[in-house]
């Protein structure tokens, strides 16, 4: 799991990257998503959008970090045979 969870925080990370260079210059009005270019009130929804898309990548982030510092030697409770 801890590779699905590095994978998927990085694969959003530049996604926002790509949507942040592209916009790097524009004005409010002429914002591009994916090389298509936005309409006058689109802009609030793509800022939107990278916010909640942030919040998900910090989620997948701490998922990772969690699952990094716990043990892989810990058992399932109940596993042991006597």
């Amino acid at each position: 799991m801890k590779g699905f969870y590095l994978a998927v925080s990085i694969f959003l990370s530049v996604i926002v990257l790509i949507v942040a260079f592209e916009n790097i210059n524009a004005l409010l009005n002429k914002w591009i998503f994916f090389f298509s270019p936005l309409g006058q009130y689109d802009g609030f929804f793509l800022v939107a959008g990278l916010t909640l898309l942030g919040a998900i990548i910090g989620v997948f982030l701490t998922l990772f970090l969690v699952q990094s510092q716990t043990p892989e030697d810990e058992e399932e409770p109940g596993a042991e045979i006597f």
